[in-house]
């Protein structure tokens, strides 16, 4: 079997900066941060040439912490200890953590996203086929590629279901030129993709997310209701809209849907209205 496409369609090398910085383990901490300064970094990969199957990291907020934990050693204008400066006498093996490991250029970023955060760094070494280190990412590449790269999700259709008999009480279509007869050629009429969310959340209370060729629908599940929102894309502010927008629904219509429950579905939906509501996904 072939591997899944990448989740965002980027890979680690869409965004990597090509090239690297290698420093020897012996280096003084002063040269390290001489070369931070003038190369305008705030890491350098450090290479153990007795090791050279793996690589270690310094950034800004290592050098901090090193000064900070030593800072009874320091004076106010040399860092002197014993004739040397601290930063003379301290090599990059001292404070270097890793060992990191190296992430092909050809990882899909969301692969990528899942070992940073288990890991705990905040940049990755890039490598090639040969696993030689070729260039660098951050965590600060990908919210940039999140906020620009990535536009933010674009709402067809919200709409508001009940989870046990599937019936939607109310939907609101954010464009006047969307229709149910649009939702079919997206993949689905609104009848027929409530019915299908219904029956995955009667087995499944925790699915949030059902991706189409088209579109995504994104799902929110509170007591008797579900909120599913058609878009091109998911996005983290249209799921927070969608939490906030369950929320005043169920606030709103508190007593409506209890009256429903209590009459087993018996009672008219016309009263649910969401136009109001809607604006807030602007």
């Amino acid at each position: 079997m072939s591997a899944p496409p990448p989740r965002y369609g980027l890979l680690v090398e869409d965004m990597a900066h090509v090239g690297v910085y290698l420093v020897d383990k012996n280096t003084q901490l002063l040269k390290v941060l001489e070369l931070m300064d003038k190369k305008q970094i705030s890491a350098v990969i450090i290479e153990d040439l007795d090791d050279l199957l793996h690589y270690y990291i310094i950034s800004h907020t290592d050098i901090v912490r090193f000064l900070v934990k030593n800072r009874s050693h320091l004076d106010y204008l040399g860092l002197l200890v014993g004739g040397k400066t601290l930063m003379q006498e301290t090599k990059a093996k001292d404070i270097m953590r890793g060992p990191i490991e190296i992430i092909q250029k050809d990882t899909p970023i969301d692969e990528l996203i899942g070992i940073l955060l288990k890991t705990g760094f905040k940049r990755a070494i890039v490598g090639n086929e040969k696993n030689q280190p070729i260039g660098i990412i951050t965590t600060k590449d990908i919210i940039k590629w999140n906020s620009v790269l990535l536009p933010p999700g674009i709402p067809f259709v919200l709409s508001v279901m009940e989870m046990e008999s599937g019936l939607v009480l109310c939907k609101h279509f954010f464009e006047q030129d969307i229709t149910d007869g649009f939702l079919s050629i997206l993949g689905g009429s609104i009848s027929a993709v409530s019915g299908i969310t219904s029956e995955i959340l009667k087995h499944s209370g925790n699915v949030r997310l059902i991706e189409k060729d088209n579109y995504e629908i994104m799902l929110e599940t509170a007591g008797q209701i579900a909120a599913f929102l058609v878009v091109d894309r998911s996005s983290i502010t249209l799921r927070r809209k969608l939490q906030n927008f369950l929320r005043q629904f169920r606030e709103k219509y508190a007593k409506e849907l209890q009256r429903r429950k209590d009459s087993r579905g018996l009672t008219p939906v016309n009263v649910f209205n969401i136009q109001k509501m809607a604006e807030m996904f602007k």
